[in-house]
């Protein structure tokens, strides 16, 4: 959705409906501000699918959308063509490397818009372009602006920002702008990347194939990323600011920071439970203790 170039268009009120659309290979959540929380369980409708609840959009997001897919299945009739390749243009490797099991969950991805955002402005600097004061604004460059209470018509593109004040295309030399306190608004909706440590993208997930497991690992690919079967392309969520909580019996509150994205996980492969790790350790554990390490060869 965040590649469609009528973008705004489509999350305006008139067209952006919340709702849940299900199948036995996709499920496709459309999110719209408090009415997610009308959204339980989410999953595909297939045995097994891992069940997803979004517990928190983030604060200042207006719409989100959450699709899942089965990274693994073929689609029916075919045995080249991943069902995850026909619904998120992407094929992925069965695990992250050989260090870990296959695939433990769906894939989730997530993106997320901000729209309708509003900003106090406290001054305008009289230079060409000019420089707008307003304390922790949040607003991004591309980032498209309307103005209210102010003498400045139309919208304007930030070219530049600071943490207090944000820069546009206008000519303000002469002193044109003479209103120069007033509001600065979102024009247009805007796909939210990467959030503020308030703003984090929270969901529980549960996976009957992580019931007793000691502990997960969830990955993030990137929308940019283009080499899926490059270990290097799953970054775990902890390295993106995320984490992963566990309640125990295959359910797990996961938190992500950064959206436009695929979120996917597995576990370990636990190589000191079998043969106590050889041929890495001695098979005897007598003669050695094998110690697990996450996606890791074990240590003796």
């Amino acid at each position: 959705l965040r590649q469609i170039e009528s973008m705004e268009h489509l999350l305006t009120a008139e067209h952006f409906r919340p709702k849940v659309l299900v199948s036995a290979d996709r499920v496709e959540a459309l999110l719209s501000g408090h009415k997610w929380e009308f959204a339980t369980e989410i999953f595909r409708n297939a045995p097994l699918a891992t069940r997803v609840k979004v517990t928190s959009l983030g604060e200042s997001i207006t719409h989100a959308v959450v699709t899942i897919v089965d990274p693994l299945a073929v689609r029916a009739g075919s045995d080249q063509m991943y069902t995850s390749d026909m619904n998120l243009g992407r094929t992925f490797a069965q695990a992250p490397s050989a260090m870990w099991q296959s695939w433990k969950t769906d894939v989730i991805r997530v993106e997320r818009f901000t729209s309708g955002i509003s900003r106090e402005v406290r001054g305008v600097s009289m230079s060409n372009p000019a420089v707008l004061t307003s304390d922790g604004h949040g607003f991004m460059v591309g980032d498209f602006l309307s103005f209210e209470e102010m003498t400045i018509t139309g919208e304007h593109m930030v070219t530049a920002v600071t943490a207090d004040s944000f820069t546009i295309a206008v000519d303000n030399s002469a002193g044109a702008v003479t209103d120069m306190v007033g509001r600065a608004m979102l024009a247009q909706p805007r796909a939210a990347s990467v959030s503020n440590a308030a703003d984090p993208f929270v969901f529980e997930i549960y996976s009957s194939a992580l019931v007793g497991s000691a502990s997960i690992q969830c990955f993030m690919v990137a929308a940019s990323a283009s080499n899926l079967f490059d270990a290097a392309t799953y970054q775990p969520i902890e390295a993106t600011g995320g984490s992963v909580t566990s309640h125990g019996d295959g359910r797990y509150t996961v938190s992500v920071m950064a959206t436009g994205a695929d979120f996917i996980c597995t576990e370990d492969h636990y190589e000191c439970a079998t043969n106590n790790g050889a041929p890495v350790c001695d098979a005897d554990p007598v003669r050695a203790e094998c110690v697990e390490n996450m996606g890791a060869a074990p240590t003796c």
